[in-house]
């Protein structure tokens, strides 16, 4: 069986989670000396409550060569062509660069080490999504793990927009919100990405054939959504719908504080509070957009974006 996930570290987490060994866990010794002794408590604690969690989880099962990611960001952009068009390619070599500082004396082979990382990406992305063509043709049996998180959603309609037209058994398993081990123990998600190692396991009971009708019915929603081609997509009311380049921008303004901050404060704000799903890289160009507005402006530049330092108007 194959399995698709449209985020890359979700890939990696997957693959791990085939092949789970409970009893993995943190052993903290040295993580714990790092710290004074006003936090040894609250540290031992943590590795405590971490590596019962751990204990938790279960192996997968299957094997770690059939898990593929389909990482193409469907949520942000043009999405009228191909989804591996030229368009694409580069909005994905801008959405995926980042501006992070590099070692005193090092700025050269460091930023260069960055982009072969990310032109490493790319490539295992094309490869995987032209193996995921090839084991649809030839009939295999397809698991689809998807959320509600926008580039997720996005990722499922256009995969499904893609599969229909196979003759392969396709089943998915979207990522409910709560999970329940236990009366202690309930965990709240908004993407795969949060998901533990070991914890994939626990949602295979949410694994569901996609029946024919439904596959088509998927697959004109996404064509419907292409002729839309907004700006973005994102799903409301439990519905992927196409919405302006502003959506999100009323949850940012909400959260930038009255004195200044860095850029990389209110990013780090949104994701842990709103947990929309959405890309930093996307915030940061909404951020970008507010002072271009004169909405914010820069008190302090900064190489690294995510340092600069800013204040409301």
């Amino acid at each position: 069986m194959l399995e698709i996930v449209f985020n890359n570290s979700v890939k990696g987490a997957m693959k791990l989670a085939m092949h789970y060994n409970s009893t993995n866990v943190l052993g903290g010794v040295s993580a714990i000396a790092i710290f004074g002794d006003t936090t040894k408590k609250s540290m031992k604690s943590f590795l405590r409550n971490e590596a019962e969690k751990r204990k938790m989880g279960k192996a997968l099962g299957g094997s770690s060569q059939d898990v593929i990611s389909l990482p193409f960001q469907l949520d942000i952009g043009d999405i009228s062509g191909e989804i591996l068009d030229d368009k694409r390619k580069k909005l994905l070599s801008f959405l995926n660069t980042r501006t992070i500082p590099a070692p005193p004396g090092m700025e050269e082979s460091f930023q260069e080490s960055l982009k072969q990382g990310l032109e490493a990406e790319g490539k295992d992305a094309i490869k995987d999504y032209k193996r995921l063509l090839d084991y649809a043709q030839n009939g295999g049996d397809i698991r689809i793990w998807w959320s509600d998180a926008p580039y997720s959603a996005c990722g499922y309609y256009s995969a499904i927009s893609i599969l229909e037209r196979y003759n392969c058994k396709i089943t998915a398993v979207k990522l409910p919100k709560y999970l329940s081990l236990s009366k202690k123990n309930v965990m709240t998600y908004s993407s795969w990405s949060e998901v533990d190692v070991g914890f994939f396991y626990y949602f295979l009971p949410h694994e569901k054939e996609i029946p024919k009708w439904q596959l088509k019915e998927i697959s004109n929603e996404w064509l419907q959504l292409k002729k839309e081609n907004a700006p973005l997509r994102a799903v409301v009311n439990g519905t992927l719908n196409s919405v302006p380049e502003d959506f999100y921008d009323g949850f940012l303004k909400a959260l930038i504080p009255e004195e200044e901050f860095t850029m990389a404060h209110l990013i780090n704000e949104i994701l842990a509070k709103k947990k929309l799903g959405v890309s930093d890289r996307w915030y940061q160009m909404r951020i970008y957009n507010m002072i271009e507005r004169k909405e914010l402006c820069i008190i302090k530049d900064a190489t690294d974006d995510f340092s600069k330092i800013l204040k409301r108007v």
